[in-house]
């Protein structure tokens, strides 16, 4: 029997029921040949590519919340356009290539938090775990994208899914 790769083990146990694809072998002996094997990547490998680069970004968008850690937070009647404009300034001041993180507030959550406000007072804490305070707070729930935060109002059914501390992102789509 041929060894190949997971990638190429997993195709064949979902293919199995569409034997007339090229590389497939109806006797199941040998699991996947060669032009078995670019095809797949042909129609699959550009999918999984993708999906691996999205992981990534939103793992070092993860990271960087949960690393950018602030002396100190002292919100006051703070809209949720001052908690995020102050994410964006204090994330920019701690990079080292000055990037601002991306965060996207979506018109229904612009307008379940008209008027709303937040007080928070912490010290040493992580931008993730001061952007997970004040959107429970003001009723939001924070999640992260490929290459943004977007903070929108919570799912219908279930809590707020808030980004989880010291934790690998999960794509949440």
């Amino acid at each position: 029997m041929r060894h190949y790769s997971l990638r190429s083990g997993l195709l064949a146990l979902v293919l199995a029921s569409v034997p007339a694809l090229p590389g497939w072998s109806q006797s199941g002996s040998d699991v996947f040949d060669q032009e078995g094997a670019a095809l797949f990547d042909a129609l699959v490998g550009q999918q999984f590519r993708q999906m691996a680069r999205d992981i990534t970004a939103q793992t070092a968008l993860q990271n960087r919340l949960n690393s950018q850690v602030v002396a100190e937070v002292d919100f006051k009647d703070a809209s949720l356009d001052q908690v995020v404009d102050f994410i964006r300034v204090r994330s920019k001041e701690l990079d080292k290539e000055q990037r601002p993180l991306n965060i996207i507030v979506t018109k229904a959550a612009k307008d379940a938090t008209q008027g709303a406000t937040t007080n928070l007072k912490l010290t040493n804490v992580p931008l993730g775990a001061v952007l997970n305070y004040a959107s429970q707070q003001l009723g939001v729930a924070p999640r992260i994208d490929q290459y943004a935060i977007v903070i929108d109002v919570p799912q219908r059914v279930g809590q707020p899914s808030p980004i989880p501390q010291g934790q690998p992102a999960v794509p949440v789509r």
